[in-house]
């Protein structure tokens, strides 16, 4: 009973147990059950706490249609697909389309929370091995995975800003992907040092890194500069330069490949002072921009010094604390061209929030070992204090829902006139016809969780190839009705615009915000669905839905962003 009792508590790092009872296959094979236990349960509830910032628009739900395009479309790969707002190929688009192969007859949004699950569940998996890496796996995986879930929890109930990053990192957009693929590529760097198969490594990590290059171009800031310099720090001469042109070559195949997608038009753009005050935002949104550089510059100093001491340092915690370090401050090198124009969205620093969790842990852990069933106990006692806090993510357990149900209902909640127009147009059998809207109205194909199709297009009736794929563009509207089209809309402008183009509509429904309900009478209104019988509309789009290569050059007489 005694060493059950030291085994539960070498396990989740509250004791230390004799070497040959954590060492015994048998505790080594719980700890990876807990391990992952622990990351799929508190996945499920960082998900939940994460979906109270979800952006859920067409930006964010369009690499769900790309990854059905793929599926479901011959014609489509993926060089030819339009990839809004960049979508990682892997893990995002790869992940979305195992997703919608295993759940066919799915909605979007019901795809949308298993995907949000597995991100959340494997960003705190991926956290947990790198954290126990750096700290020379003194602790158990499972020990290490509780600390790491305990403090990202924390963080999403007590900071806005962190549960925006968060919300990115379980989005297939936005960097999400970037973050889970940098932290897989740390973790090889840092275990590349001593491993005695480093050349099984590199080749992993060289593979990795094409994946990540090609998809996701910060991720040679966040990722492949910070494995270099270790490298060349901890390396022997002629490793150093064999592996570091390795991760050179392999990113110069990544950008090479990514440069031939079809995807959005992101020229950099230079402006000092643009930058300089996107950087002050970034610093006066959050306290834990001034936290992660704080502690990247603190571990950096830390990590130089040991390396220059003659203490029994382990190596690759010297080599980890200074890699994440050199990611967390990436944004510093890659910013300027980003944030010209002043901006400041959180997507672009997500790397350094993202890591913070790590260094919490990483440092907690060199707390003497009689003191970790007090930090552990602290720790538990915060997490149930912020989950009171007045404003934050409260979660009734005793009525807790599915993810699906939770997101569709955040999708009613906060886009009514979308959710309320799907139903309509199933009712009425308008689904028959051609659906029309602007961009970001179409994105009521997903955020609806239902089958309705809304091809997004410019006022003028051509379609707008931003995140729409020509040839599903042209395979959908084949068994449409040919004569009917509705045009969903809550721009006014727009509206104007495309009765210019094509007339009057011979019906137009209403939406009554207060009633949420659709109504034939004139009311107040920029929400509508308008019904036209102009085959011309349908002639246009089929028309022009050939296939579409962006042209991101101004100067050339085929410029086409979109």
């Amino acid at each position: 009973m005694a060493n059950s009792f030291k085994a539960i508590g070498s396990l989740i790092g509250i004791s230390k147990a004799s070497s040959q009872t954590i060492r015994t296959k048998q505790l080594v094979k719980v700890d990876y059950l807990c391990l992952f236990l622990v990351c799929i349960s508190a996945g499920y509830l960082t998900t939940l706490q994460g979906f109270a910032a979800l952006p859920i628009n067409a930006d964010s739900l369009a690499p769900f249609e790309e990854a059905k395009s793929l599926i479901s479309n011959p014609d489509t790969h993926l060089f030819n697909i339009h990839v809004s707002r960049i979508a990682s190929i892997f893990p995002d688009l790869t992940t979305t389309i195992l997703l919608q192969q295993i759940h066919p007859q799915a909605g979007f949004l019901e795809i949308f929370s298993h995907y949000a699950w597995f991100c959340s569940s494997l960003f705190l998996l991926l956290a947990t091995v790198l954290t126990h890496t750096i700290n020379s796996k003194q602790n158990t995986l499972t020990a290490v995975s509780i600390k790491i879930s305990l403090a990202t929890i924390i963080l999403l109930n007590i900071s806005l800003q962190f549960n925006i990053a968060y919300a990115h990192l379980i989005t297939p957009v936005h960097h999400g992907g970037n973050i889970l693929n940098t932290i897989l590529i740390l973790i090889l760097s840092i275990n590349t040092i001593k491993s005695q198969n480093k050349n099984i490594m590199i080749l992993g990590m060289s593979l990795l890194t094409v994946l990540a290059t090609m998809s996701n171009k910060i991720s040679i800031f966040s990722a492949v500069i910070p494995s270099i310099i270790i490298f060349i720090i901890f390396l022997k001469r002629s490793q150093k330069r064999n592996y570091s042109i390795s991760l050179i070559l392999a990113t110069a195949a990544g950008v090479f490949i990514g440069s031939r997608f079809n995807e959005q038009c992101a020229t950099p753009q230079f402006n000092l002072l643009g930058t300089l005050s996107a950087l002050s935002q970034y610093f006066q949104a959050s306290w834990i921009t001034s936290a992660s550089a704080i502690l990247s510059i603190v571990s950096i100093i830390y990590a130089i010094k040991s390396n220059q001491s003659s203490l029994d340092f382990p190596i690759q915690t010297k080599a980890g604390l200074l890699t994440i370090s050199l990611s967390s401050l990436s944004y510093f090198v890659y910013l300027p061209m980003l944030t010209s124009s002043g901006e400041a969205p959180i997507r672009y620093i997500c790397i350094a929030y993202a890591l913070i969790p790590v260094f919490f842990v990483i440092y907690l852990n060199r707390i003497k070992n009689h003191q970790q069933s007090i930090a552990l106990s602290t720790m538990l006692v915060i997490t149930l204090v912020s989950f009171q806090g007045t404003g934050r993510n409260n979660i009734n357990i005793t009525k807790l829902q599915s993810l699906k149900d939770t997101l569709i209902q955040r999708s009613e909640r906060i886009l009514p006139f979308k959710n309320d127009a799907a139903k309509f147009i199933n009712e009425m059998g308008y689904n028959a016809y051609l659906g029309l809207g602007n961009y970001w109205i179409s994105g009521a194909t997903l955020a609806t969780n239902s089958k309705i199709h809304v091809i997004p297009i410019h006022y003028t009736g051509f379609p707008d190839f931003w995140g729409a794929t020509p040839q599903d563009v042209r395979l959908q509207i084949k068994s449409l009705d040919q004569e009917k089209t509705y045009l969903l809309t809550e721009d006014d402008e727009f509206k104007q615009n495309f009765e210019e183009e094509f007339g009057p509509a011979v019906k137009t429904w209403n939406y009554n915000k207060t009633e949420r309900a659709f109504t034939l009478e004139p009311i107040q209104t920029s929400q509508r669905i308008q019904i036209y019988t102009n085959p011309s509309i349908f002639k246009r789009v089929r028309k022009h839905s050939i296939d579409f290569k962006r042209q991101c050059n101004p100067s050339l007489p085929n410029y086409s962003e979109r």
